[in-house]
Formats: structure tokens, sequence, C-alpha cells
């Protein structure tokens, strides 16, 4: 299963960066700028959203993204739910043995006082 990375990418908008959000599953135009998210290279037009540019996003941008993450890992979930469910049993297999070794460790310390 090959996971994808997704990179939100933003541009002033114009007839060339409007056609690539209009071209792209996850896009949002505002007045001023366009965002697309997406895997892959970053679109003609566009540049990365940074860590240093994420004072553009408004709270509206920001719950957009959020949204859409949510949407990306539900289809994931559905298309992947076999190896989904096989990974959450194990690790509810770890943590039990965690949870158990930690039990046991405490119960010796406190037996040990």
């Amino acid at each position: 299963m090959k996971t994808k990375s997704y990179k939100l990418y933003a541009a002033a908008v114009n007839p060339d960066t409007l056609r690539v959000a209009m071209n792209t599953p996850y896009a949002r135009v505002c007045g001023r700028y366009a965002l697309v998210y997406k895997p892959g290279r970053c679109p003609a037009g566009y540049k990365l959203v940074t860590e240093p540019t994420l004072s553009i996003l408004s709270d509206d941008d920001r719950k957009w993204v959020n949204e859409i993450n949510t949407e990306i890992l539900e289809d994931f979930t559905i298309e992947h739910q076999e190896s989904v469910r096989k990974g959450v049993m194990v690790f509810a297999e770890r943590f039990e043995s965690a949870l158990k070794t930690q039990r046991e460790e405490m119960e010796a310390e406190k037996n040990g006082k």
C-alpha cells in the first residue's frame, strides 16, 4: 500500500492559476488567492505553503484544510479497509502487552516496598 503525501500550494488568482484550481479535486479559490491541496509536484504558478507562510491562511482556509484531510483519511480507510483493520489489531495487541507489562512492574514495585 503506497500512501500519498499531500501538500498545500497557494497562488495569486489569474486565469492560469484558476484553471489549475478548477482541475484539482481539492481546491479553494478566495478573492485574492487560490489554494490547491494535492500530492505530487507544485503546479505552475503556485508556491508551496510552508510554516513561515501559514499566516496567509484565514481561519476558514484552515478549517477547509482540516475538512479535506478528514475526507482524504476517510477515503483511504475505506479503500484500504483490510490493511487498516490489521494495523489496528496489531496496535491493540502491542498496547495490551505494554499495559500488562506496566501493570506487572507496578505490582512488583508495590509488593517490593
